[in-house]
């Protein structure tokens, strides 16, 4: 038996591979660990457990999880962002803390099921274009009552009755997993996958049947051609934009150059993130995470208070002490270790008592 769990022991250690640990601030953490809406997510956790949830979930996407703060105590607040904050009035630094929000949620755009299914992410509908708190609570509310999805943009404006302007700002913020809807009986877009506004559909149709120079003649459906096109979005490049746009302007449209563009950019790559990906905290970064030092209480040249407690050098090899002689300050009398520098030694087996 004791063999077995010997050899078990050292497959198991073969196997395993090394836990990558990551040191990050811990400051958003230990606020939600402590606010309403964390003890509200998990009754029954202990703080230090919703604090690392949250911590993992930071690290995952920090958009969704510090929006959990921008909530209706604004424990948003509670983030120490500059330390002349204080002198600010909070809530102008609150309208500009949701401006912030606002431009990196439509930046990134929202799965608006994800939303329904994880709770923890629909803090940041709110934020979409057109949007705010009360229509984005009521729309995860609307779905999550009729135990729904989101099949298509279409559905919002014919079933769920969401209004002409209010569609029109958020329509293009809002994207659909289409290739998950893939087995729905309802109708699919394509489209919805993109940040391509439905207002600009027709545009992108015809930038891939154009792309893949199909004839008029062809039953080849520009559905078909988009997904060719998903695949093999190099054909996009061989595209006149310019000339496009100039038929757009002809036909009463105003100039669309840098919307055609924009939707050649999406067609290219779908929904693709442009926020700076995450990379592990620096030496620095670290140093400050530990200390809570900052570059502005810490730096070069900054004149500090500290205790010495010893010190660290390398011990030196035997040859290095047989060949080092000690250094007499004519002035002082005193011999100098060359090894350690030390300069108060009066005479040769001091030196070689403190080189022992």
């Amino acid at each position: 038996m004791l063999s077995q769990l010997q050899h078990d022991e050292e497959h198991f250690q073969n196997l395993a591979e090394p836990i990558k640990v990551l040191l990050t601030d811990t400051e958003l953490s230990k606020i939600y660990a402590q606010s309403r809406k964390g003890e509200s997510d998990f009754r029954d956790y202990p703080v230090k457990l919703r604090q690392a949830v949250s911590q993992g979930r930071r690290l995952q996407d920090p958009l969704f999880e510090f929006s959990q703060l921008f909530n209706y105590d604004k424990e948003i607040l509670l983030i120490k962002y500059h330390p002349l904050q204080e002198l600010i009035d909070r809530e102008q630094l609150l309208s500009n803390l949701e401006q912030c929000f606002i431009a990196r949620t439509n930046e990134a755009g929202v799965d608006l099921n994800r939303c329904i299914a994880y709770s923890h992410t629909s803090n940041v509908l709110q934020f979409v274009c057109g949007l705010g708190p009360r229509k984005a609570t009521h729309l995860i509310k609307y779905f999550k009552q009729n135990n729904s999805q989101l099949e298509n943009r279409t559905f919002l404006v014919v079933n769920y009755h969401m209004g002409k302007c209010v569609f029109s700002n958020c329509a293009g913020f809002i994207k659909i997993n289409t290739d998950a809807m893939k087995e729905s009986n309802s109708y699919i877009e394509i489209l919805d996958s993109t940040r391509i506004h439905p207002e600009a559909y027709d545009w992108a149709r015809k930038m891939a049947v154009d792309a893949l120079d199909i004839e008029e003649s062809s039953e080849m459906e520009p559905s078909a051609a988009l997904e060719e096109i998903f695949q093999n979005s190099e054909r996009l490049k061989d595209l006149d934009l310019d000339a496009f746009a100039v038929e757009l302007k002809n036909t009463m449209y105003g100039d669309q150059s840098i919307t055609l563009y924009d939707i050649r950019a999406e067609l290219t790559h779908r929904y693709k993130d442009v926020r700076v990906r995450y990379e592990p905290p620096s030496p620095e970064d670290l140093f400050h995470f530990i200390t809570k030092e900052t570059p502005a209480t810490f730096h070069l040249g900054k004149l500090i208070q500290c205790q010495v407690f010893d010190f660290a050098r390398k011990p030196p090899t035997l040859e290095q002490l047989e060949a080092a002689q000690p250094e007499k300050d004519e002035a002082t009398g005193t011999l100098k270790c060359p090894l350690c520098h030390t300069e108060r030694f009066l005479n040769v087996k001091e030196v070689r008592k403190q080189k022992i």
